[in-house]
């Protein structure tokens, strides 16, 4: 039993452990995004929140977008409702196209 423990554990935390390169990869990297923001919703608890935004006439949520990060992965903090978002499949770099200027912004992650 003292073994199985020892074995099971590593096995337990390891898959629980969130990995902010994994995610950039699998999750942000394929995206491709064009829309208008529609929204912003403060989660209740912790450093995130979901932008909503109108692409192709339909609804896309980011989740979870981490708002406590460094102030070139500051997107969360400078987006506001209308402006249009642009991202590129393949990229994690986001921009940002207010008043005819543009600002980009790393996407941003966090662990939970």
């Amino acid at each position: 039993m003292k073994y199985f423990l020892i074995l099971f554990i590593p096995i337990i935390y390891g898959s629980c452990v969130f990995n902010c390169k994994t995610y950039l990869r699998k999750e942000i990297k394929p995206l491709e995004l064009k829309g208008i923001v529609k929204s912003k919703i403060n989660s209740s608890i912790g450093c995130f929140g979901d932008i909503s935004l109108l692409q192709n006439n339909e609804v896309i949520v980011l989740k979870d977008v981490c708002s406590c990060v460094r102030k070139e992965q500051g997107l969360w903090n400078y987006v506001i409702e209308g402006d249009s978002i642009y991202k590129r499949s393949g990229s994690i770099t986001v921009e940002i196209w207010r008043n005819n200027s543009k600002t980009s912004f790393e996407y941003p992650c966090c662990s939970y």
